[in-house]
């Protein structure tokens, strides 16, 4: 899901709308220079769209191939996200995933086959291999590569050849390249590559069993279940390596939002403390969630000024509005300032309801429960330190 707040087009889908109509209106000026370059620019970024698109499509292909469920798709400025039995198409605010995401989870109640994960990681670079090996046959058996200012003088070659012969060229050397930089092992911006979790999942030990965890995890979530009702056996499992990584930051997430929803505020302050060294780590657009939940957990411990100010760090963070007012409602209850806690709670109920359907409706029952009890003045009993496990 994405803040409707930040879901406007971006600077990128103008540019992409420039870029698909200039190069027709250039491949008429033969014999230009500055129309060449202009050319080749302007189809760059198409390309490069094409490029990233099919690198992340190879993705949900393997995964789909392999027995997992599509959640969403992300390239460049457009995001599609499969909402109950449609898809969703919205615009993409966060940048860090200009260069594409595919998200999936598996299917069924167990740990997912290590085949089925490393197909799904596989297939994003073995589509680019494929599209760059595709791009390089069609720029030599098209004899693209012959293509210079003089065959162009001699009536041989046009500007048009020029510009598909260095759009071929650079759009097959760019996917090889894609596929050789996201199979080496590394973690780059809190991202960890292709061939760094393939790695991990043959080379085998906790760090995969974390990682399969995590994903078995995401599977309950995008079929539906409460955060209460995750295995809590896979939550353990992906608990098990504290490295302060990126990835145990999304294990001390996931552990968070399971011990918040069933009350354990002991174990929720645990996942906390872990989620807060290892999201140093972490891609820097989640850090509007970590303050959120510093706020929410300071109110059930009484820190109210504490809670005010992590709520204010989430000014303009990517964070869901209605969490947001969540959060707010809780300080202001908890301050004794009910009237005002509970018209934040129905503005979030309001911003709630506009959703027709959740990208992910267990972990939204658990949101609109909270937002219920605070619309009726009442602290949900998580942050009443009565509140037991469940």
């Amino acid at each position: 899901m994405m803040p409707k707040s930040l879901r406007k087009p971006a600077p990128l889908t103008l540019a992409l709308f420039l870029s698909l109509a200039v190069p027709a209106a250039l491949l008429d000026q033969a014999g230009n220079r500055l129309a060449e370059v202009l050319g080749v620019l302007a189809m760059l970024l198409p390309g490069m769209l094409v490029v990233l698109g099919v690198h992340e499509l190879g993705h949900v292909v393997g995964g789909l191939l392999s027995g997992h469920r599509f959640i969403a798709l992300v390239v460049g400025p457009f995001a599609v996200s499969g909402v109950g039995a449609r898809l969703k198409v919205e615009w993409n605010p966060v940048w860090a995933f200009y260069g594409g995401l595919a998200m999936l989870a598996p299917r069924g109640e167990q740990l997912p086959p290590i085949r089925a994960t490393v197909a799904l990681y596989a297939g994003g670079p073995l589509a680019s291999l494929l599209l760059g090996g595709l791009f390089m046959a069609l720029h030599g058996g098209l004899g693209l590569d012959d293509v210079t200012r003089r065959t162009i003088a001699a009536g041989t070659h046009t500007t048009g050849d020029l510009l598909l012969g260095a759009f071929t060229f650079t759009m097959g050397c760019t996917s090889l390249l894609i596929a050789l930089a996201t199979m080496i092992p590394n973690t780059v911006g809190g991202f960890t590559s292709d061939g760094a979790a393939i790695r991990m999942l043959l080379k085998g030990g906790p760090e995969a069993e974390r990682l399969q965890a995590i994903h078995a995890v995401m599977g309950q979530l995008s079929a539906g279940a409460r955060p209460r009702d995750w295995s809590p056996e896979f939550i353990r499992r992906a608990a098990g390596v504290q490295d302060g990584s990126a990835m145990e930051s999304g294990a001390a997430n996931y552990g968070l939002l399971h011990a918040l929803d069933r009350g354990d505020l002991a174990a929720a302050r645990a996942h906390l403390r872990r989620l807060q060294v290892a999201s140093a780590k972490a891609p820097a657009f989640g850090k509007g969630e970590l303050r959120l939940a510093e706020a929410w957990l300071a109110v059930a411990d009484g820190r109210t000024s504490e809670a005010r100010t992590a709520f204010a760090e989430t000014e303009g963070t990517l964070v869901e509005a209605f969490s947001r007012r969540r959060v707010l409602a809780a300080i202001l209850v908890a301050e004794g300032k009910g009237d005002e806690g509970m018209a934040a709670a129905r503005d979030g109920l309001a911003l709630f309801m506009q959703e027709a359907e959740h990208v992910f409706p267990g972990a939204a029952a658990m949101e609109r429960e909270w937002l219920e009890h605070l619309a009726e003045g009442r602290l949900p009993a998580v942050l009443t330190r009565t509140a037991d496990p469940c």
